[in-house]
């Protein structure tokens, strides 16, 4: 309750409180890490998800938290196994195709991240971000084919006042009409 008030230090007091009363206990890891997401720490959430990883290397909550602090504070080397493993041991998360693309996207490997983000679509088909993602990613490599049906179909569902997408939409030289 006290994160969702955002009462941060009292629910981090509480989530300590728990670490301290059975550190066996992966509980008291995923929560001090969710109040850290609140807060926009990753790489604090990182610390405390590879801490709760040395005693519970299974947790898919904290498998998935790890590889999305290793995206967002641009550690690259595991996120594809931290992804990976929160995968094979039953994490309910169903937006690890876009952080997957993200990662790889970010390490130059545009082939797979263009698949990730196909199936981060899939996976996610109320959410913009894989079609505003690959299509800027796609224009940017100047492969405008491929771009173009992400382009479109991020600029009909929103973002076609969007700087960015207006710029890879000219690069590509597409139309909206």
């Amino acid at each position: 309750i006290c994160n969702e008030l955002k009462k941060y230090a009292e629910a981090l007091s509480y989530a300590e409180a728990l670490r301290a009363l059975n550190p066996r206990d992966a509980r008291g890891y995923r929560y001090a890490a969710a109040i850290y997401v609140a807060q926009e720490q990753p790489d604090k959430v990182l610390e405390i998800a590879e801490a709760g990883l040395m005693i519970a290397p299974d947790d898919p909550n904290l498998l998935y938290l790890a590889g999305l602090s290793d995206v967002f504070t641009n550690r690259l080397r595991h996120f594809e196994e931290h992804f990976r493993k929160a995968l094979e041991h039953g994490t309910r998360a169903n937006d690890i195709p876009l952080w997957l693309a993200v990662g790889l996207q970010r390490q130059g490997k545009i082939d797979e991240a263009a698949k990730q983000y196909e199936r981060a679509r899939l996976a996610l088909p109320s959410d913009i971000r894989p079609l505003f993602y690959a299509g800027v990613m796609l224009a940017d490599a100047g492969r405008c084919t491929e771009a173009k049906g992400f382009l479109l179909n991020a600029a009909k569902r929103g973002a076609r006042v969007n700087p960015v997408i207006q710029s890879a939409l000219a690069r590509c030289k597409i139309s909206l009409e």
